[in-house]
């Protein structure tokens, strides 16, 4: 931190504060997660056993490895892509057409000034915080992959439920009481999960929303295009997909909503009208502790996206003014 304090504050500098911030948080919320762990999966098994008579063989497995995988690929390329474009304009700007120790030393000391500012360059200096880089790269990642993961766990769950409630027929020893029971279930484990995710939630958001608005804006006024292209389309993506997974949860528990509403009069009991009650004045969804994940989410994301961009480029110009009154007050002291 006293490293940011002796640093010229510019976006440069917030970026990398907001970076190791948010990946710092990001692992103890991780760390919270995993200690309460065991404890989680027990719940869930319990409730797990107690839905046998609606819950399928899991099919989503596979949904799990294939997300965790491509994401953390993307997220290396992305890396890759941001150490070769930092690399070519220090070699620009030095006029060097290969790797030197010089280009070494200028990239790592403009890569990371809040360390190289307070101490000398070294290269064994400079190689763990090239590893510790690459390492808060796939935490700040996993912070995504996590709720995405979380978000389709407890979606299969409504599925399950919706499935045996449209097919209702083919099971005659599931009353509409043992439904309503088992929802209640499902809600108990979605509010247990959130408790525990929530904050990751609030975090992911956050960093989402930063990012994509840092990206957006280094896109418009970026030399090197290829990597911020990729990094701002990979960070919507990421973002969006994650986004739109934990909404599911809410879709997913509105949903038999659809099916009670063309239940036969003759049909409709006290326990689908608790049921419907139940449905409607519940919110079942995962949060940001201020906020529930729903569909329109997307939307306000959206927004925020535009208003941040707007504070971005507002932030730049007041930097480019104060630098530039800084260099004609040298000059007129100069002459």
């Amino acid at each position: 931190m006293f490293g940011f304090l002796v640093t010229t504050f510019n976006l440069a500098t917030l970026t990398n504060l907001m970076f190791y911030l948010t990946v710092f948080i990001g692992a103890i919320l991780l760390r919270k997660i995993a200690a309460n762990w065991e404890k989680m999966i027990r719940k869930a098994l319990e409730i797990e056993v107690s839905l046998k008579q609606i819950r399928r063989p899991s099919k989503t497995l596979w949904k799990y490895s294939t997300i965790t995988h491509i994401t953390l690929f993307l997220a290396l390329l992305e890396h890759i892509l941001s150490i070769i474009s930092r690399m070519s304009k220090v070699m620009t700007d030095l006029n060097e057409s290969k790797i030197t120790d010089r280009v070494m030393e200028l990239y790592f000391s403009t890569s990371v000034p809040v360390i190289f500012n307070i101490t000398s360059y070294s290269l064994w200096k400079a190689i763990p915080f090239f590893i510790a880089n690459i390492q808060a790269t796939f935490i700040w990642n996993i912070t995504d992959v996590i709720t995405m993961c979380i978000s389709l766990y407890l979606t299969s769950y409504f599925d399950d439920l919706n499935n045996t409630i449209n097919h209702r027929e083919k099971y005659e020893s599931i009353t509409w009481s043992k439904l309503r029971m088992s929802y209640s279930q499902l809600v108990t484990n979605v509010k247990e999960v959130d408790s525990k995710f929530c904050h990751l939630v609030l975090l992911s958001f956050f960093t989402n929303l930063f990012f994509i608005s840092l990206q957006l804006f280094n896109t418009l006024n970026a030399i090197y295009m290829t990597y911020y292209i990729y990094s701002f389309m990979f960070l919507t993506a990421r973002a969006c997909i994650m986004c739109l997974l934990a909404a599911n949860v809410h879709k997913s528990a509105q949903e038999p909503l659809f099916v009670i509403r063309y239940v036969p009069s003759s049909e409709y009991t006290l326990d689908i009208q608790r049921f419907v009650r139940q449905i409607l004045f519940t919110t079942t969804a995962l949060s940001g502790v201020y906020f529930y994940v729903t569909r329109s989410t997307l939307l306000k994301v959206f927004g925020t996206v535009l208003t941040y961009e707007l504070v971005l480029l507002q932030f730049n110009m007041v930097t480019e003014e104060l630098m530039d009154g800084r260099s004609n007050s040298t000059s007129i002291t100069s002459l």
